[in-house]
């Protein structure tokens, strides 16, 4: 499961334990099953089964607070060796694409761990901008040092996450970002219907979260606007937009579209 998105198997009897971190929502796929009361304390078992592959689609029918009407859910069921190849893609922790990320990556995590780099070892650059023009690891940058106060992305910083700040110590987990195809919690498309980004909405989302989604963000309940300048927002774009396999633009990208 993605923070987003549940991927499961066709044919196959799908056991979930349903619960909730913050107040009582409801976990709802009509046309996999009925509904269950996501209740906080409480484990409460559920099945659900696709017989076709597809995209079905849900809502949670429980009035939870602010942005309740676009909690929306979605869950993708492929063939069972589309399922085993996704579970791979999907444990595989994040790897940058270039040495000189990779370096500082990694002498990072030293620090981090305490350990010094060797008496005459220059510290990695991390402002290095690729040959192509990216600025991927200015992202990685900006992801390790401010992100990590919420989201975790396998590979990058892991060493030095602690959890959420948020009320319900949760936030959702970004290692595989670009294999998704919407964000925000499944209110806005990552991608557009011919398979390019939707640049403009996440651009808009590190921005000012809360002017995009209702949420109690000074509360601790939603994600901050975080005073990104617009060198750290298209870093972070760029950053976010490597870390995984694009959607299949025929088929899975205009099936997912949020209306």
């Amino acid at each position: 499961m993605t923070a987003t998105q549940l991927v499961i198997p066709t044919g196959k009897d799908v056991r979930l334990v349903v619960t909730s971190r913050d107040v009582i929502h409801s976990f709802w796929i009509p046309a996999l099953n009925g509904k269950r009361d996501a209740v906080p304390g409480r484990f409460q078992p559920w099945k659900i089964e696709a017989d076709n592959p597809g995209v079905y689609f849900g809502q949670c029918t429980e009035f939870c607070g602010l942005s309740h009407a676009r909690m929306r859910m979605q869950t993708v069921a492929v063939t069972p060796s589309d399922f085993t190849q996704w579970v791979a893609d999907q444990q595989a922790p994040y790897v940058p694409a270039s040495a000189s990320e990779q370096a500082w990556l990694a002498q990072q995590k030293e620090i981090a761990a305490g350990t010094k780099p060797a008496a005459g070892t220059a510290l990695a650059d991390p402002t290095i901008t690729l040959a192509d023009g990216r600025q991927v690891a200015a992202g990685i940058v900006t992801f390790r040092n401010i992100c990590t106060r919420c989201h975790l992305l396998r590979g990058v910083n892991e060493d030095i996450y602690k959890g959420a700040d948020q009320v319900s110590g949760a936030a959702p987990q970004l290692t595989h970002f670009a294999s998704r195809t919407t964000f925000a919690g499944g209110i806005f498309n990552l991608y557009n219907a011919d398979g390019t980004w939707n640049r403009t909405a996440l651009e808009a989302w590190l921005r000012n979260p809360p002017a995009e989604k209702d949420a109690y963000a000074e509360g601790k309940r939603g994600m901050p606007n975080l005073g990104l300048s617009a060198d750290q927002i298209e870093g972070l774009v760029q950053f976010l937009m490597s870390t995984g396999q694009v959607p299949n633009k025929d088929l899975t990208i205009p099936a997912t579209e949020v209306n």
